[in-house]
């Protein structure tokens, strides 16, 4: 799809040096994001810009905003005789910030001051005739040339040629270069090295024959940039008029920049963002984030977001996460939540960079800590703004991103002091680790019809039905690449040959273009809501707003979406598998919206509630995926998840493919559902409250964890479900509770069932629920076979609990097995029931109140055409073994 084309970027690496302090390098205690690793991001800094092209006819190639002739001619749009304007995307000067007296400049000396709220100030010059003053492009012989390194290098050899001794290199060397974390470059001395140097080349993506990619000499087409600025190996220096040597590739590595080969193929729009991109990458080994180049890492959910890895398709700023790393926003008091420091009171948030300000709240059951970060985005900064898909392939205005709360969860590094900043090489592998949460929630989609569409550049695209299905736990959201089978596509594109294959393509790279297999969010039902973009417009059925800005919305088990751990895929498992989802406590609900109070007239502020102990499921929920309910402190009544009154929560299938493999033996992309409760955790569910176990999921309760339902409440396992009580645990029935299987088949084993007076367990149709338990009732309790159930009872303790057989039900007593009854326990077969008490069964009824009784109609055997003495029963009542004072009645 054309937003995955948009960029293609390489990482390179190069090995970390070791150099001696120069005097002026501040020495300081530890490792810290907030030095970078290529310079330190506060301060000033001035960067050289170098335009270059190759003197060849493959270089003379026509070139959209950048004439070959003259030769000397520079990107038009840095060239004043064409229109274009430097300062559109760097300032020349200090004194031109912050905004060089345009309120709609957009330029990256702009961009890095506003996000850093002032601390860095970023101008640049392009590197000109000392004769003339003016720009010019400096042009080279492509011959022999394998890669963009000996590019580089052959480049400042003709710089050396033409201008040694000539220019003011000290302009560019204001710094001891690649601080690498250690220190705060921004008060450190001269190295000759220059700080930074930009190299653009004069290439197009369209110079090719017979459909390959043709460019000068033999450099391979390896992407649009890459964040380095390097050369062969061989050391170069260039005097200045000072009479210093400058190293421009130094042997210890520590020049610094950036390769941009295709600029004459992209508007101004897309240089800043990519300069921006690769930038990162140097600065502080940003990985790919929000599914960039579409890199997937090992994640199974990715989508789209905002910050510096990413285009501008929400928004042009810097995420919170990235401003707080790189120490341009510090977080208030109250404003980094930890269990450990829970707010007592609502938290005010403004406009995040306006006031600089944002809030994180840590996810527990994370190692390394995860974090809930919250932003408000007002729309008042320039950079608050989207900066791509402002119209679609038909021109057509896609609606803006609202204003409101974005929240996302974070992956990347909990402290500014990481470990990864000793190990930066396996930092930059991190992608994907920071996911959008939508106001709307999670879904699962059902696709009607793929097409391809002029609307979309005419890309294969997904008409998505109007209504989804929320998952709010494992589902895909309006912003994400939803992993879905998608039809085999010829390979030009033109049709669909088959519907799909099966398989989801899936490539877990770090930096490759890889893919997982989709679609993007942005048609329903025939109306385009550009969902994937963060467009909103109410007046569009199934447009959804990813902002958070109504009163009463919020994150948290009583909504959708569920606050959670972000999922790594298990590829590698035979089982294929994701990580946990560890259910916590928190929630978050905006409890008022109002003018902006702070005194900078920003938009609007949030007062949010932030909780850890909420384990209220208020409202009907549905839980999917790999569950754990772990234990949260303070929960009230102790109660690790509690389902309140009148609510149902259905625990069943996901409807969104969690595995790029089918299960074994089926076409399913999905693994089932399962819930497991951990130790020491207990299950509630309120008065009439009702819990489905559906489509195959299991609920585990580990040794020491407890459900407990109340009076009224209903536990329904049905659809090929479990429910797996292990040694150790508690299945606690109050009064007048249920639970119920339907259409499975279940063991319980141990002392794990305690049934209250009144409670119930029905066996409905097509379930065979086989008892191997110490069943003690507090007062009386009923286990009721229903028409189309089996009851098999090998060998238990039964203690005040009425089992009944209703007409088409089941009662089996294999052979050997032991049932003591006592207590008020009875047993009674209706008309119409089936009884199967093996002859080699024993029955104990202790007490004279237990009794066995088959009605009239009774039947013996052990279901319909299986009769008692094909299916080893005994053929009467009287043929049984019984011992105790219990009487055993054939009516």
């Amino acid at each position: 799809m054309r937003f995955l084309l948009l960029l293609s970027v390489c990482l390179a690496f190069l090995a970390v040096p070791s150099f001696a302090q120069t005097s002026g390098k501040p020495a300081a205690p530890a490792v810290s994001s907030t030095y970078g690793k290529v310079f330190t991001p506060k301060g000033d800094l001035r960067f050289l810009i170098i335009f270059a092209g190759f003197d060849s006819p493959e270089g003379k190639q026509n070139a959209s905003d950048w004439p070959a002739e003259p030769m000397t001619a520079i990107q038009s749009g840095f060239d004043p005789p064409r229109g274009g304007n430097q300062n559109a995307f760097f300032f020349s000067q200090n004194s031109q910030f912050p905004n060089n007296q345009d309120p709609n400049n957009t330029s990256v000396s702009r961009y890095f001051y506003e996000m850093s709220g002032g601390k860095f100030r970023v101008t640049a010059d392009i590197l000109s005739n000392p004769a003339t003053g003016q720009p010019e492009r400096i042009n080279v012989d492509p011959t022999g040339l394998n890669s963009f390194a000996e590019a580089n290098q052959r480049v400042m050899e003709k710089v050396k040629e033409l201008y040694n001794g000539k220019i003011d290199w000290s302009k560019y060397d204001r710094r001891t270069n690649k601080p690498n974390y250690k220190y705060d470059n921004s008060a450190s001395a001269p190295d000759q090295v220059p700080d930074y140097v930009v190299m653009v080349y004069r290439l197009s993506t369209h110079w090719q024959k017979d459909g390959k990619m043709v460019w000068p000499g033999n450099i391979p087409y390896g992407g649009n940039a890459y964040s380095i600025f390097n050369g062969t190996g061989q050391e170069l220096s260039i005097k200045g008029t000072d009479g210093k040597d400058y190293q421009f590739f130094p042997k210890n590595g520590t020049n610094a920049g950036f390769t941009y080969m295709t600029p004459a193929d992209t508007g101004p729009s897309h240089w800043k963002v990519l300069f921006i991109h690769e930038l990162a990458h140097e600065l502080f080994d940003s990985p790919h984030s929000f599914n960039t180049n579409s890199v997937v890492g090992n994640r199974f959910q990715v989508g789209n977001g905002h910050g510096m890895m990413k285009l501008g398709e929400l928004s042009f700023s810097c995420n919170a996460w990235e401003a707080w790393y790189l120490g341009w926003v510090n977080l208030l008091p109250g404003h980094d939540i930890s269990p450990a420091t829970p707010p007592i009171k609502p938290v005010v948030l403004r406009d995040f960079l306006s006031y600089q300000q944002a809030l994180r709240v840590a996810i527990p059951h994370t190692n390394p800590v995860q974090y809930l970060w919250i932003e408000n985005r007002q729309g008042v900064s320039i950079f608050d703004k989207r900066n791509h898909y402002g119209i679609d392939g038909l021109s057509d205005t896609i609606p803006n991103v609202p204003k409101g709360l974005f929240m996302y969860i974070e992956d990347m590094a909990p402290t500014r002091h990481s470990h990864y900043l000793q190990n930066p090489g396996s930092f930059v592998q991190r992608a994907n680790r920071i996911q959008m949460l939508h106001a709307a929630g999670n879904h699962d989609y059902t696709v009607q019809s793929f097409m391809r569409d002029p609307r979309w550049w005419n890309n294969w695209i997904a008409d998505l039905s109007l209504k989804q299905t929320p998952n709010p736990l494992s589902g895909g959201n309006d912003l994400g690449i939803v992993p879905h089978d998608n039809p085999e596509w010829a390979a030009d594109g033109s049709k669909i040959l088959k519907p799909s294959d099966g398989n989801l393509s899936y490539n877990t790279n770090w930096n490759q273009r890889g893919q997982l297999e989709g679609f993007q969010v942005n048609k329903k039902n025939g109306r385009w809501t550009y969902g994937h973009v963060g467009a909103y417009d109410p007046k569009v059925p199934g447009s959804t707003s990813v902002a958070f800005n109504q009163v009463g919305q919020g994150v948290g088990l009583s909504y959708n979406p569920v606050v959670v751990p972000l999922q790594t895929y298990q590829q590698y498992d035979p089982n294929l598998t994701l990580t946990p989802l560890y259910l916590n406590g928190i929630s978050v609900v905006i409890k008022a919206i109002r003018p902006d109070a702070g005194g900078k007239n920003a938009g609007q502020e949030y007062e949010l509630e932030i909780k850890y102990n909420d384990t209220h499921i208020r409202k009907n929920q549905r839980f999917t995926g790999n569950v754990v309910q772990r234990p949260v402190p303070g929960a009230p009544n102790g109660y690790d998840v509690n389902v309140a009154q009148g609510v149902t929560l259905q625990i069943n299938k996901s409807g969104t493919p969690n595995r790029h493999r089918p299960l074994p033996g089926t076409q399913e992309l999905v693994n089932p559902t399962t819930y497991t409760c951990e130790g020491k955790t207990i299950f509630h569910q309120e008065t009439n409250s009702t819990v489905v176990l559906d489509q195959g999921s299991t609920f585990i309760l580990k040794p020491q964890a407890k459900a407990v339902l109340e009076s009224g409440a209903v536990f329904l396992v049905k659809g090929k479900s479990q429910l797996q009580l292990q040694k150790g645990s508690q299945f606690q029935l109050k009064g007048k509770s249920l639970v119920a299987f339907e259409e499975t088949n279940v063991s319980l084993t141990g002392p794990t069932l305690a049934l209250g007076n009144g409670s119930r367990i029905e066996v409905r149709k097509g379930t065979k629920l086989k008892l191997t338990q110490t069943l003690l009732a507090t007062g009386t309790a009923d286990i009721v076979v229903l028409a189309g159930g089996t009851l098999e009872v090998p060998t238990a303790q039964v203690s005040n609990v009425r089992i009944t057989v209703q007409r088409g039900g089941v009662l089996q007593v294999p052979a050997k097995a032991q049932v003591q009854f006592k207590g008020s326990s009875t047993v009674t077969v209706e008309a119409g029931g089936f009884l199967c008490v093996a002859k080699t069964a024993k029955l104990v009824l202790v007490e004279k109140r237990n009794t066995f009784k088959v009605h009239k109609g009774g039947i013996m055997g052990a279901g319909p055409g299986k009769s008692a003495a094909a299916a080893g029963c005994a053929t009467s009542v009287k043929s049984m073994v019984k011992t105790g004072a219990g009487s055993m009645q054939q009516l």
